[in-house]
């Protein structure tokens, strides 16, 4: 997701196609991730799980997302996450 966005549960819940879908309480985070909330890079996670990218973010060559603790970042290129995650590229974000 952009850092100015939030995401669109619904429209996330279609790019999955499922029915629906909820944010996760940090608690659970951490456990599933192997990060802190704040700090959840976009790859590189405990459990292998699904990734949905927002269409907006490839639309810029590199990113930057969370580097594995609140204090870091990492900038990574789109098309190698693509490439990592097999992600699913979808609008999912809601401005403002």
């Amino acid at each position: 997701m952009p850092g100015d966005t939030r995401v669109d549960l619904k429209a996330a819940a279609r790019a999955l196609e499922v029915k629906n879908t909820r944010l996760m309480p940090f608690e659970e985070a951490e456990t599933i991730s192997g990060y802190p909330p704040g700090g959840t890079p976009t790859v590189g996670h405990k459990t292998r799980m699904r990734v949905v990218l927002d269409e907006e973010l490839t639309r810029s060559e590199t990113f930057f997302c969370g580097g594995g603790s609140r204090d870091m970042l990492l900038e990574l290129k789109a098309k190698d996450i693509l490439r990592l995650t097999e992600a699913i590229v979808a609008g999912i974000s809601l401005k403002g």
